[in-house]
């Protein structure tokens, strides 16, 4: 919607070599890389966030929170520290993305 380019997953390894094709492929270095962890209210004392900065090396102050209402009461999945959006770039990433995703599809021959 932004005209960026914006990932998100609940896995570490996943976001963590998203990062590394941000930094080695799209030359964005982490610090520049924002982060947003959503996560549910009710987890809020658990502090996924300091989670989320030790697994990925970053400062807790690059990552933004934002809290979800839910119904529940009882935490389903005991390992879930939220999911966490990667966002980076500009719209000239995003259009670089585009045509990456495009040419992909034609090499595949899914269009």
């Amino acid at each position: 919607k932004r005209g960026s380019f914006s990932f998100i997953n609940s896995d570490p390894v996943i976001i963590k070599i998203m990062i590394k094709w941000l930094n080695d492929i799209c030359k964005i270095p982490k610090k520049q890389v924002k982060f947003r962890l959503y996560i549910h209210k009710i987890y809020a004392h658990e502090e996924c966030e300091k989670f989320w900065s030790k697994e990925l090396k970053v400062p807790l102050s690059q990552i933004k929170i934002t809290y979800k209402p839910t119904p529940h009461k009882v935490k389903r999945n005991p390992g879930y520290k939220g999911c966490l959006k990667v966002d980076a770039g500009g719209v000239e990433l995003f259009r670089k993305f585009l045509g990456w995703k495009e040419g992909t599809l034609e090499h595949l021959k899914l269009i």
